[in-house]
């Protein structure tokens, strides 16, 4: 019985997962066509780099790759930890990086890329949402514990300086 469920359950996965992948696709050609549009666009913009035109390209290859998304669900919580202490990014890239025609590319590029592979898309989103609450959360312990310090410094004599009111000696 249980031999049976997992080869039922095998066969559904090994002939749903295509058909959802397909399904994906097909829904989001309209995306990857406005991707193809904006980058376009911006390969032939000359005020962007030749760097960036490279950067621009290579997010172009990405958008049929599975791989791509396996490798940003790995990636994405290095990034966002490293980034918390360092910047890579130049003010040239930080620059281009805000233009909102290259936003908008970078949003259609993120949407593509990701219906490439359902599976890693899942990944990488449980990825990111994990990494994302364990950095709200030490960025909220952070805060309370500034908070509290700036508390105590208001409070306590002894830390925040002498508090007039409190002078006297107990009695």
């Amino acid at each position: 019985m249980t031999a049976e469920i997992i080869l039922i359950s095998a066969a559904g996965v090994l002939f749903a997962y295509p058909a959802l992948q397909a399904f994906i696709l097909r829904s989001t050609e309209g995306t990857r066509l406005a991707l193809a549009e904006q980058g376009r666009l911006l390969l032939t913009d000359p005020k962007i780099s030749e760097e960036h035109k490279v950067f621009i390209s290579s997010m172009l290859d990405d958008v049929f790759s599975w791989q791509f998304a396996a490798k940003a669900a790995i990636v994405f919580p290095r990034v966002v930890f490293t980034s918390r202490r360092e910047s890579h990014l130049s003010a040239e890239d930080r620059a281009f990086l805000t233009r909102d025609d290259v936003r908008e590319f970078m949003n259609l590029h993120f949407r593509s890329a990701m219906a490439a592979s359902p599976f890693w898309t899942f990944i990488f989103f449980i990825s990111a949402i994990l990494t994302l609450v364990f950095v709200l959360a030490t960025i909220g312990m952070s805060a309370i514990s500034l908070l509290w310090g700036d508390t105590v410094k208001h409070v306590s004599p002894t830390v925040g300086g002498r508090d007039d009111h409190h002078t006297s000696a107990p009695a």
